[in-house]
């Protein structure tokens, strides 16, 4: 089992508990240069498989095992990409309000950029008062409602919209109240993230449509 100190690649590769990772500079530190490592790593096998796949073919046994390399290095880059934006982004400071902030991504862990980030019902209607935000190229979002209202609900579904659709991900649902930051994470479950597993010297990543800015629909999907 691959580790970076005391970070488990196992345990950060989903970063699906909310609220466990804080800033931490040491460990961001120790993220980067683990991944330029990753990185340098991956450049090396994705020349490797163009001399086997030249020599023996693509279905020969070794360039399958070489690809299942690189399979497993890319997925190491991309959850110690997460795990080191995860750490070196700062909550953001909700003072006497309510802020909430996080990373939405796709099921393979690429960021989901673009992305329009609520409070909804469980229908799926959209709380205007407590604001929206868009995601930026790392996935992330911030949104601060400083002062709450006076009347909030007991309960919302953090979700995230693309031109007017709520798409389907992970159920974050959160208690709004004074003097509270939290931080989540959406895994959008429409599988436009993935791609297939390519030698390309341990980059992965997926585009996505630009925002409209438009507000999300009121109608879950």
């Amino acid at each position: 089992m691959t580790k970076i100190d005391d970070i488990d690649l196992e345990d950060i590769s989903g970063l699906k508990d909310r609220g466990v990772y804080i800033l931490d500079t040491t460990r961001a530190t120790q993220a980067g240069d683990t991944i330029r490592i990753e990185g340098a790593k991956g450049g090396i096998y994705a020349r490797e498989y163009e001399r086997l796949e030249l020599k023996y073919g693509a279905d020969h046994p070794r360039t399958l095992e070489i690809v299942e390399r690189i399979k497993i290095n890319n997925d190491h880059v991309v959850a110690l990409s997460n795990f080191h934006d995860a750490v070196s982004t700062p909550r953001p400071a909700a003072s006497g309000g309510w802020g909430v902030d996080g990373f939405v991504r796709h099921s393979d862990g690429s960021p989901a950029e673009g992305l329009t980030v609520g409070a909804f019902d469980q229908d799926g209607n959209w709380y205007e008062e407590l604001l929206k935000a868009e995601t930026d190229s790392k996935g992330y979002f911030s949104i601060t409602v400083d002062p709450l209202p006076e009347k909030v609900p007991e309960a919302v579904f953090i979700r995230a919209a693309k031109r007017n659709k709520l798409l389907k991900s992970n159920e974050v649902r959160l208690s709004p109240a004074p003097k509270k930051s939290e931080r989540v994470e959406l895994v959008i479950d429409d599988g436009s993230g993935k791609k297939e597993t390519v030698p390309n010297g341990g980059k992965t990543g997926n585009d996505v449509d630009e925002p409209t800015g438009d507000t999300p629909s009121q109608t879950a999907s």
